[in-house]
């Protein structure tokens, strides 16, 4: 049997912190206002956003081009509105990515 108060603090802490992430989303209507223009990082600037963290994750490779606009011209755009703004480096050798690949293969070749 399950202590009920426990379960409802429980259920007290999901709820709040589904009502942060909510929060804290409820600006972007559409992602791509956020990484295809420099809009959207006026518009973190402008609610107040300190740091931005560009996580490319549809990108199986770093190109150069990509590279350049996202380090380059989105970081410089940052700097200038006084946004901490980074890009997480993709792990090309990682084992899942790996065998997410060649799964992917396989299944078109069959």
């Amino acid at each position: 049997m399950y202590d009920k108060e426990l379960v409802l603090e429980i259920l007290r802490q999901i709820a709040n912190s589904i009502n942060i992430v909510l929060k804290r989303f409820s600006i972007i209507r559409n992602p791509d206002d956020f990484v295809k223009s420099e809009e959207g990082l006026e518009k973190l600037s402008e609610e107040g956003r300190k740091e931005v963290v560009v996580f490319p994750i549809s990108f199986v490779s770093e190109h150069i081009e990509t590279l350049y606009e996202l380090d380059i011209e989105y970081g410089e755009i940052a700097r200038e509105l006084g946004l901490d703004y980074r890009r997480v480096k993709l792990d090309h050798k990682s084992p899942l990515l790996i065998d997410a690949i060649v799964s992917e293969i396989e299944k078109l070749r069959q």
